[in-house]
């Protein structure tokens, strides 16, 4: 979903079939410097948080949500992230 949502090639879970650890596989999405780094950098963290919390609420408090929703959440939290102030993660995101 989210590869689609932003176009970004090196998010396909099919270019990752060669890497063997997770490290290998974020240093290969945010290896090059600068902008793309930054922006992809905040975009997996951000990913990574909302699943977390979701994952919290399943667990914690029976609270399950549709991969729909999750995506939902992830894109109107990135944009206020960008509105926040994450300019390299704006620079990611389309012009809606």
């Amino acid at each position: 979903m989210i590869q689609s949502w932003l176009g970004l090639v090196g998010l396909d879970p099919d270019s990752w079939s060669a890497l063997v650890s997770i490290k290998e596989w974020w240093s290969s999405l945010c290896l090059p410097a600068g902008r793309r780094r930054r922006a992809l950098s905040s975009l997996l963290l951000l990913v990574v948080w909302e699943l977390w919390n979701k994952s919290n609420a399943r667990v914690f408090h029976g609270i399950s949500s549709m991969p729909s929703a999750v995506f939902a959440k992830i894109k109107h939290e990135a944009s206020l992230w960008g509105l926040d102030g994450a300019k390299h993660l704006r620079t990611l995101m389309p012009r809606e």
